[in-house]
Order: structure tokens, then sequence, then C-alpha cells
């Protein structure tokens, strides 16, 4: 999922003390979304969905722009 953080123990950084040692690695998970898709990749798309047996809606939600948000 988005912004987790997975923990590798020892394949992080050689310690300062014990150079035989090495300490953990953190991995966090950094999801892009394209803003669009060609036909290939929303073919794609709805493949993997059906696959994992979710819906994807064909209409797009138009969302307000930032400022009539903040502006009411």
């Amino acid at each position: 999922q988005p912004d987790d953080v997975f923990k590798v123990p020892g394949q992080g950084m050689p310690s300062l003390r014990t150079h035989h040692k090495r300490g953990d690695l953190y991995v966090k998970v950094i999801v892009k979304v394209p803003g669009k898709l060609n036909q290939q990749q929303r073919k794609l798309l709805h493949d993997l969905a059906k696959t994992e047996g979710l819906e994807i809606s064909s209409k797009r939600k138009k969302s307000k722009p930032l400022w009539k948000k903040i502006i009411k």
C-alpha cells in the first residue's frame, strides 16, 4: 500500500563500531499514478481489475479546482 514502510534486517548501512555488522534498511513505498492513460494502459488496468474482482467506473469524477475548494 502507498506510504507503507518495510524493514529489511541486515541490509542497511555498515555499523561504525563493528564493520562486519549492518543495520536495517527501511524501504518506503511511493506510488505514482499517471494523469492520463492511453488505450493500451486503460485495457491493462481493466484486465488487472477483472483478475482482482474489482470494478472500474468508466466515468471520471470531476473535481473542483483548488481555488474553488478554498473559497466558498
